[in-house]
């Protein structure tokens, strides 16, 4: 079984939720849990076109989602720092 064979195993997809379903958990930025929860609840159908896609080479990354910029101060000036929300999916494929 090759490199390729291994990616589309279920058991590999369902580790790659549970890796992308505890960086959620940890992180203290902004999730989208609606997003979240629908891929959660849906998550077999969701594993399944991720590996469907896989098989065809027609997977692409959704686009980023510019989100608004937290500002903090360094030596008393507003430092602008750019954060992007990246689609379930894309974190799990």
């Amino acid at each position: 079984m090759n490199v390729y064979d291994r990616l589309l195993l279920p058991e590999n997809l369902n580790y790659a939720w549970i890796k992308a379903k505890n960086l959620y958990r940890s992180v203290d930025g902004y999730i989208d849990t609606a997003e979240l929860a629908a891929f959660e609840l849906d998550l077999e159908r969701c594993l399944l076109e991720i590996r469907r896609q896989f098989e065809r080479g027609s997977y692409r990354l959704k686009k980023l989602r510019p989100l608004p910029r937290p500002k903090k101060l360094y030596e008393e000036q507003p430092v602008n720092r750019q954060y992007y929300h990246v689609a379930v999916e894309d974190q799990v494929a």
